[in-house]
This record gives C-alpha cells, sequence and structure tokens, in this order.
C-alpha cells in the first residue's frame, strides 16, 4: 500500500468538518496523525466509534447514521 499525502490545506477549510472514527480500525487509526490533522482544520468535531473499525457504513449503519443526522442538524 502506498503512502497518503496529508499536504493539504487543511487550515483554509472553513465548513464544518466531522471526524469519525472507528477505535478498532486497523487499517487507516493512527490518533497522532488524526490528533495533528485535526488540530489544522478550524471548524472540527470528532465523534469516536469504540466498537467499529474501518467500514463504518457496514459494521454499524445505524449509530452512524445517528452521528451523521445529530450533525447535520446542529449546522
Amino acid at each position: 500500500m502506498g503512502e497518503a499525502n496529508w499536504e493539504v490545506a487543511y487550515e483554509d477549510i472553513r465548513c464544518p468538518v466531522l471526524v469519525v472514527m472507528g477505535l478498532q480500525d486497523r487499517v487507516f487509526y493512527d490518533a497522532e496523525v488524526v490528533t495533528k490533522l485535526m488540530q489544522r482544520i478550524p471548524k472540527v468535531q470528532r465523534i469516536d466509534i469504540p466498537h467499529a473499525g474501518h467500514m463504518l457504513p457496514l459494521e454499524v449503519p445505524l449509530e452512524l447514521t445517528r452521528e451523521l443526522k445529530q450533525f447535520a442538524a446542529n449546522l
């Protein structure tokens, strides 16, 4: 698998951003990387789903949908 390029102008994102993390993710989750990236986004909110992995829509569709609807309702 190739390396990801994280050199994006995250500071320039002006819309609210929701980061949804499955804490059992063994494909992508790196707490340090996620924290550093989130610190660069002005309007960011994070939701952790402890019992989910990388495929949130398949693993926890109802919980993910609930979190997305709640985020959208508060915009």
